[in-house]
């Protein structure tokens, strides 16, 4: 409560601020006020999964489609606030329409460095920086969309922030009694960028920290162990048990190093982990209580003053059947996936982005999928 307390009075001193500048805002025309900005990512895949057991065949799919396209703007009648709203249409591969969703819908309080937001947005959990094509394991694991209340404040050099929710996905205690639907979930991050005082090499290190880890577009609340207090199948009595939060948290390093125009190098690290949980609310396959997590690391040559980019990539995501194989034979313990691969972006002209990557991977138990795709992503 006390840090709900703390963001709701720094939103509060930042918007009472605002009306202080409304001159400014009468004086300017309203397109002077406005900001458009949006992306279309086109796509061209071929997956190959080469299941382990006996009797089962290969799956081939290739698939042209729209990755996802979308506008937004943004309204700044002064340097102090400002309205943002961003719509988005996604297809995933294999053809499947997911439609139009207002995907982000805000309003930014600023002055001087301090910053208070409230709507929905994504929140800072999870640096997803990548050279290459598909979104990395990292972002399948932490990515967070609520509606929420946050503050902080940004300099050269570094910036720290807070945010409170009210999540989709309640503790639930032994005797299936949820908690009150509050404002309970909590988010934090820290960035550090320690070569600010030039503008030729880029690095950033950073951590964050999410209060529930159930809440992240993975909903992997979905995913607890179901207590059934009768014992009579499909009595409609069951019930999810999820006494504690269960947190998550990560790391990263994202740098962009050109030593000449003609030469540079890229890396990006970064690293999520959930805490362990219980043994009644979730085990892996393999019986264990465990956590879950996920790792990608990319090392990038940057080429004709870093429009062309290569090198190699690594990612993994344990704790979880990431492929879906573990039904496809008794005697599996499937607790973890792994791959390798590498990319080639090339950047033609502003704006435009081209794209392949290629990777290969199997899980524990040797079930495999090979996947390649081809990107070109228009963005202003």
């Amino acid at each position: 409560m006390k840090r709900l307390t703390l963001l709701l009075l720094i939103m509060t001193a930042l918007l009472a601020a605002a009306p202080a500048f409304a001159e400014e805002a009468d004086e300017a025309k309203w397109f002077e006020m406005v900001t458009l900005n949006g992306v279309v990512d086109a796509r061209i895949g071929y997956r190959s999964f080469a299941p382990e057991t006996d009797g089962l065949d290969s799956v081939n799919v290739g698939d042209i489609y729209a990755f996802n396209a979308g506008l937004g703007a943004e309204i700044a009648p002064n340097e102090f606030l400002s309205g943002t709203v961003f719509f988005l249409w996604e297809e995933e591969f294999g053809g499947e329409d997911l439609g139009v969703d207002m995907d982000e819908g805000f309003v930014t309080a600023q002055w001087h460095g301090l910053y208070g937001r409230l709507g929905k947005t994504y929140l800072p959990v999870g640096q997803f920086d990548t050279f290459a094509v598909a979104d990395p394991l990292v972002l399948e694991l932490a990515e967070c969309r609520q509606s929420a209340l946050g503050a902080g404040y940004a300099h050269d050099f570094f910036e720290v922030s807070a945010w409170a929710f009210n999540g989709a996905f309640d503790n639930v205690d032994e005797d299936g009694e949820a908690d009150d639907n509050s404002i309970d979930s909590f988010a934090a991050r820290l960035d550090i960028k320690p070569l600010a005082f030039q503008e030729k090499y880029q690095l950033t290190v950073g951590g964050y920290y999410l209060s529930d880890a159930t809440e992240t577009s993975l909903e992997f609340g979905g995913a607890l162990n179901a207590v059934d207090p009768d014992g009579a199948a499909d009595s409609g009595d069951e019930f999810v048990r999820y006494e504690t939060d269960v947190p998550l948290y990560g790391g990263f390093l994202s740098a962009e190093l050109p030593f000449t125009e003609a030469f540079g190098l890229g890396l990006i690290a970064e690293y999520v982990a959930t805490g362990e949980f219980d043994e009644e609310e979730y085990v892996d396959d393999a019986g264990e209580a465990t956590s879950l997590s996920a790792a990608n690391v990319e090392l990038a040559v940057l080429l004709l003053d870093g429009s062309l980019q290569l090198g190699p990539k690594f990612e993994t995501i344990s704790g979880l059947d990431w492929l879906d194989t573990q039904g496809n034979d008794p005697s599996y313990e499937v607790t973890d996936y792994t791959q390798y691969g590498g990319f080639v972006g090339y950047d033609p002209c502003d704006h435009l982005h081209l794209g392949l990557q290629a990777m290969s991977g199997a899980d524990n138990e040797d079930n495999r999928l090979t996947d390649m795709q081809f990107q070109t992503a228009f963005e202003f």
